[in-house]
């Protein structure tokens, strides 16, 4: 038996109210902002975007992607802004100079929140598209496998234990170990 398609207890204005949500958050709005414009809280209009969404179903995915990329960009533009503009220090209103040169003195922790805002930026656009880099593990593969390896060193230990060597390393003291390499 095929589902009957759902349907909507929404009217036409709600749709409509719905889609102008989901406009206003391509425009770049956030949530709050898009609930003050409509007069709604934002737990409403992160419903409205969502159902709006919804509404043009197999896009959607697609379209908040873009969104998002386009979002990051506008942000990531204002960091590169900052991170161009020279900051001085100020301090009680008034710019703070070099005690020696009298140069006024530049800010670099505005700078430097400048460059950590646009790494961040960076890292959410590689795990929005999935573009983060492989991780690369090498590993050692032992002829005969684990079995082999034990018996390789039992054997050892027993060879240091005919040779009088006293003690392996790593063994606990005063535990005699047999020609077998047991303890």
């Amino acid at each position: 038996m095929a589902k009957s398609p759902r349907k909507s207890s929404r009217t036409i204005e709600q749709i409509e109210r719905d889609h102008r949500a989901v406009e206003l958050r391509r425009s770049g709005l956030s949530y709050p902002a898009i609930a003050q414009e409509l007069g709604v809280a934002v737990s409403s209009a992160f419903e409205m975007v969502r159902r709006g969404l919804r509404d043009f179903a197999g896009e959607a995915a697609e379209e908040v992607r873009e969104m998002e990329l386009q979002r990051l960009d506008r942000i990531q533009r204002a960091a590169e802004r900052v991170l161009a503009t020279r900051h001085l220090v100020v301090n009680q209103g008034r710019v703070m100079t070099h005690p020696v040169t009298g140069e006024p003195l530049v800010d670099d922790d505005t700078t430097l929140r400048a460059i950590d805002r646009i790494l961040a930026i960076s890292k959410h656009r590689a795990d929005l598209l999935g573009i983060k880099a492989p991780v690369r593990i090498q590993t050692e593969v032992i002829p005969g496998g684990v079995d082999a390896e034990i018996a390789r060193l039992a054997s050892e230990l027993a060879g240091m234990a005919r040779a009088g060597e006293g003690t392996p390393p790593g063994h606990p003291e005063g535990v005699r170990v047999e020609e077998d390499g047991t303890a």
